[in-house]
């Protein structure tokens, strides 16, 4: 008995919320009998940090508590004014869970094929932004980053930023469904140091059964971030495929500057594999 593969939609802005779920509903798409699942998080007010507090007073929390009740409830208007403008078909479910965010999206994110979540903001609450750490780091499942304001496309045509690495492989190895769905797939890579790396790249996709172009980029002209996006852009790929580095120390959530680059400006949904 095969498990229904499931996209999962991290909803925890409302910014951007359409945008992720569209995003989901297109990757969903491409996964023989998937499911699309919307997940909201209401975070446990005994976690919530105030500052000089060391404990919540009881007013302290029916606030926090009448807080999370209203911003559950304008995000599961949200996902029913979307889910009634989609085909009749489409298999959606909303998911409203209380707890610490972050667990909660790495215990429902491990059993995902792909989560989705928007980027989030300049101005994204806390819990926004470790929503996004968890999906990416402690899920241990590939995330796509959806940009806010962009339309989302199906991943038709799929670039992939190729560094020879295990994370990079493995990010490929994920994407596979879709890369080989793709009508186009092309390779990104700065041939600053070895270009016997196209050739790598090259043959693991052959392997794997997708036909890719190979595009060299060079380091005069541009950070490698700016020249992936750029590259990207011009070859109109509807993703980008990216394997994420995180750097120590331990304390800080810092990805490799490539990888921070990209998630910061990218205005195409990004597929990350950590």
């Amino acid at each position: 008995m095969t498990t229904q593969p499931t996209v999962l939609a991290v909803l925890a802005d409302a910014a951007g919320a359409a945008e992720c779920l569209d995003a989901a509903r297109e990757a969903a798409a491409i996964l023989p009998g998937a499911r699309l699942r919307a997940l909201h998080v209401r975070p446990d007010p005994e976690t919530t940090i105030i500052p000089s507090e060391e404990i919540l007073t009881p007013p302290q929390r029916e606030a926090l508590m009448l807080q999370a009740a209203s911003e559950a409830a304008a995000l599961h208007g949200r996902f029913l004014d979307w889910r009634a403008r989609q085909a009749p078909g489409l298999a959606a479910e909303w998911l409203d869970v209380k707890g610490d965010v972050a667990q909660e999206v790495a215990r429902h994110g491990r059993h995902a094929a792909l989560i989705a979540m928007a980027a989030p903001g300049p101005h994204a609450h806390g819990r926004a932004e470790a929503a996004f750490r968890a999906a990416l780091f402690d899920s241990h499942r590939p995330l796509l980053r959806v940009p806010v304001g962009e339309p989302a496309h199906a991943p038709r045509r799929i670039a992939i930023a190729w560094k020879e690495s295990a994370v990079c492989r493995r990010a490929i190895a994920e994407a596979l469904p879709w890369l080989r769905h793709a009508e186009q797939v092309d390779v990104l890579h700065s041939v600053a140091r070895d270009r016997s790396e196209l050739d790598a790249a090259r043959a693991l996709l052959e392997g794997l059964g997708v036909a890719a172009h190979v595009h060299a980029l060079h380091h005069a002209t541009g950070p490698v971030g700016v020249q992936l996006l750029a590259e990207a852009g011009t070859l109109r790929a509807d993703w980008l495929v990216i394997g994420a580095y995180r750097r120590p120390p331990v304390a800080e959530w810092l990805l490799g500057g490539v990888t921070r680059v990209v998630l910061q400006d990218a205005r195409l949904p990004v597929f990350l594999m950590h």
